[in-house]
């Protein structure tokens, strides 16, 4: 494990409970040793960089982000965007007339402003997206899949949420460009970074972290993970409150 030059950790329930901007001083110091190493470390995550950023300064990371699910690699010490691959206006339009029927409040800008579905004008629509996050009831899961089939390229994916505003935990659904995975933003980042697969790990807990085990060698899932992620891994490592994720840099690379 000694030839792992890059880690890609998710951050929700694997070095953070879920939007909270709160870490541990095993991962915390985990994540110090393992950059003294010369090892870097870049979180990859579905939140948007704003959620994102808060919990970095804690962590002490100020190199590279992925952030909004794949879709936006940014360097956090100038907050510059190196690269995109957002949902185009047209695009978003069409995701929104099918979601707004089944959702109270989404995301679909940049940045952390949850909208009231009622208050949009689907005409009044004219900026590309870097992902949309809404809340629905999970008895819509199918009706929505369904739809969301007949809107090329894109990726979607079901999930617990939480609103970083009210810290409220609700069924909800994120929506990004076909090519903006975890995966793809990756593969985007080694661009910059110049790592190969070969000598990258990956490191998470939801079934959104499958296309981030793409991008790596060496595959670790958090003792929280879904079922799915775990039969993916190479290794499952203790929950979030055991701190799996420091427990995997001793294994794997310390």
């Amino acid at each position: 494990m000694s030839d792992i030059q890059l880690v890609l950790t998710d951050i929700d329930d694997t070095i953070a409970p879920h939007a909270r901007h709160e870490v541990s001083d095993a991962v915390r110091q985990a994540i110090v040793a393992v950059e003294e190493k010369g090892v870097k470390v870049v979180p990859v995550s579905g939140r948007p960089y704003e959620l994102a950023e808060q919990t970095l300064n804690v962590l002490g990371i100020s190199d590279l982000c992925i952030a909004d699910g794949g879709a936006t690699i940014v360097d956090i010490q100038s907050g510059k965007r190196l690269w995109k691959c957002w949902l185009d206006a047209d695009r978003v339009r069409s995701v929104l007339e099918i979601l707004l029927p089944y959702t109270s409040e989404l995301l679909y800008e940049e940045g952390l402003n949850f909208v009231d579905s009622q208050a949009i004008t689907l005409d009044l629509v004219v900026n590309n997206s870097p992902a949309i996050f809404a809340f629905v009831d999970v008895e819509k899961e199918e009706t929505i899949k369904a739809a969301l089939q007949n809107v090329p390229d894109i990726y979607s994916y079901f999930l617990n949420g939480t609103n970083p505003l009210t810290g409220e935990r609700k069924r909800a659904i994120q929506i990004t460009h076909a090519e903006a995975t975890k995966h793809h933003g990756v593969e985007a980042l080694r661009g910059i970074v110049h790592v190969p697969v070969e000598q990258t790990l990956a490191i998470g807990d939801g079934t959104n972290d499958l296309p981030l085990f793409k991008s790596a060698f060496v595959k670790v899932a958090m003792g929280n993970a879904t079922e799915e992620l775990k039969a993916a891994a190479d290794f499952v490592v203790g929950t979030l409150e055991e701190d799996g994720f420091a427990e995997a840099m001793e294994k794997y690379i310390l």
